[in-house]
């Protein structure tokens, strides 16, 4: 087995695979025409390096990019709720719903899908902050960082089909014009979060391979 098809089982092992080990793998073939006596170390070692530094930035994106969208959403919703009262006058809690099981669900959902989202989301934002400095997180770390982005994501995908919900269940106490738009702008962030979340989990398949502890919540807290 020559040295290139022993790096790319390596890669193959640590979760580097399709376009970007071919990268890899057209990059490290590249040098050894130019160097054939290139002292690059080992596969296995070679690709846990690779692991290491693209699983530490990776997760670090995921998290900063999940805090930057949800932020958005959180606007969204605020304007959303904001207008409303300012428009029309709604006092949602004491608003009258065609459902009651659906008007509760879409409460429950803008109420407990937020505050998830919003706390999953600042908890990893602070680890990946709280690591920055580090050249290299533990696997465990990166998979924390990984899982609370996800969550995030998942959470503000809830909170927009609630959000949504509102704007169907609650239709005669707000302008069509504001249904209209809080159900649009409800269904585009609800795509644009799934798109994230299967950027994210996809991204994050690559993960360091550094030992050590995850710590825990109150590392991030102070």
């Amino acid at each position: 087995m020559t040295y290139l098809e022993s790096l790319g089982s390596e890669l193959a092992r640590v979760g580097i695979g399709g376009r970007l080990r071919s990268r890899i793998l057209l990059e490290i073939g590249d040098h050894l025409e130019c160097d054939p006596e290139a002292a690059l170390g080992e596969p296995a070692a070679l690709a846990r390096q690779f692991a290491d530094e693209l699983g530490t930035a990776r997760a670090r994106r995921a998290a900063f990019a999940t805090f930057g969208v949800l932020a958005l959403v959180a606007g969204l919703l605020a304007a959303a709720f904001v207008s409303s009262r300012a428009i029309a006058g709604v006092v949602w809690p004491r608003t009258h719903r065609h459902s009651v099981l659906l008007g509760d669900l879409a409460v429950v959902l803008l109420v407990i899908c937020a505050q998830v989202a919003f706390v999953a989301g600042l908890l990893a934002a602070a680890r990946a902050l709280h690591r920055r400095s580090d050249p290299v997180l533990p696997h465990a770390e990166a998979t924390v960082i990984g899982r609370r982005a996800i969550v995030a994501l998942l959470a503000g995908i809830g909170t927009l089909a609630g959000l949504a919900l509102v704007a169907v269940e609650y239709d005669g106490a707000v302008p069509t014009w504001w249904r209209i738009a809080a159900g649009t702008a409800a269904g585009v962030g609800i795509c644009a979060l799934a798109a994230l979340a299967v950027a994210v989990r996809s991204a994050l398949r690559v993960k360091p391979t550094a030992p050590g502890a995850a710590g825990d919540v109150f590392e991030d807290v102070g």
